[in-house]
């Protein structure tokens, strides 16, 4: 329980800008530390600052389709919707929202463990390559899987992958900014 408030108070925090995590510009001329707004169709990861080459199988919805589906970019240009939103701004993106195992698939190649969230946080190499993959440590992602459970109603939830740690877990598909997401190239 203390892993969620914490995370959910992180995320919260990364809406409003009040924590600046990775990237972000600084003008040396005015001293100012802010975040430059940038169009996410240059394929730049502001994060890693590396351009995501045009083969790859990630898209980062631009800032304009983000808004424009009812979503919101954080301070590190990462789209956050809720998970119907999430759905139309990767299909105006020109992908899908992800599975499930397409998520999970980028934890095991990095060399994580789904769920095995000490190892994984304590996993530099891990750490480096979920980032040079273009994904962020925080907020969790979005997956177009429900949860399929008998104890809950399945159209409530969705499940969604954490990147800092590889934990598994569901959302509720109504939360507005609580995740971020990637979407898939068709």
């Amino acid at each position: 329980m203390f892993k969620i408030i914490t995370r959910w108070i992180f995320n919260i925090s990364l809406i409003f800008g009040l924590i600046g995590c990775g990237g972000g510009s600084s003008n040396s001329d005015t001293g100012d530390e802010s975040s430059e707004i940038v169009d996410r169709s240059d394929n730049m990861s502001r994060e890693s600052s590396v351009p995501t080459p045009p083969n790859k199988k990630w898209l980062n919805p631009t800032e304009s389709i983000c808004n424009n589906g009812g979503g919101v970019m954080n301070v590190n240009g990462m789209c956050l919707a809720n998970w119907e939103n999430a759905k139309k701004i990767c299909r105006a993106s020109g992908g899908v929202l992800p599975t499930i195992e397409m998520l999970e698939k980028v934890v095991t190649d990095c060399g994580a463990i789904i769920d095995d969230v000490y190892e994984n946080s304590e996993n530099s190499d891990y750490q480096a390559c979920y980032r040079r993959e273009g994904f962020f440590s925080s907020p969790s992602y979005w997956s177009s899987t429900t949860h399929e459970s008998q104890y809950v109603n399945n159209d409530l939830f969705a499940l969604i992958i954490y990147f800092d740690d590889g934990d598994e877990s569901d959302s509720v598909k109504t939360f507005d900014y609580d995740n971020g997401l990637r979407c898939a190239r068709l």
